[in-house]
């Protein structure tokens, strides 16, 4: 069954449990179907300071609007890691299998985004993390990146994560 989001008011809270404090190697795998919105960034998950988050207190995967782009970020104490996707690689009103990998390094490009089991051709941008994370006293957001922001316009279904980098193998059935 698939959680629905109208972009508005509608996400989903999960007390912070303590096998998703400070993640370091991770899986997130969800299907999603986004509708077509003109600007700003969609969270899909969100683990740290609802608003305006600092460096060093988040985990975040998300949807760029503008660019129907792809992303993960992670805040680090010093300098927020982030990738993403190349433009164009988020597709409209069409149901998508996702996955990211991440090694739980400062290293960007150890972090992977894979639509229907398919990297993009290329990655828009790679900022190296540096410090640490500490994103322990938070809660995850599913939809949003707190009651106010980031909310998505669409559907989630699926949602799971593990606390390691799973093999193509794994990845690929666990998305049959």
């Amino acid at each position: 069954m698939a959680l629905n989001f109208d972009g508005v008011d509608d996400f989903a809270t999960v007390t912070s449990a303590t096998s998703l404090n400070n993640l370091g190697p991770a899986t997130w795998m969800f299907w999603a179907r986004f509708e077509a919105t003109p600007f700003g960034v969609m969270r899909v998950w969100h683990k740290g300071k609802t608003l305006a988050a600092g460096a060093g207190s988040n985990i975040s995967f998300s949807f760029l609007r503008g660019s129907t782009s792809m992303t993960f970020s992670g805040g680090f104490s010093t300098t927020n890691l982030s990738r993403e996707a190349s433009t164009n690689f988020v597709r409209m009103n069409r149901w998508d299998h996702w996955t990211l990998t991440w090694d739980g390094t400062t290293t960007a490009a150890n972090a992977f985004i894979y639509r229907n089991g398919e990297e993009p051709a290329s990655y828009r941008a790679t900022t190296n993390g540096s410090g640490t994370v500490n994103d322990t006293p938070y809660p995850v957001f599913i939809g949003a990146n707190s009651a106010n922001g980031g909310l998505i316009d669409g559907q989630l279904a699926h949602m799971q994560v593990w606390n390691r980098v799973l093999s193509v193998n794994e990845r690929y059935q666990a998305m049959l």
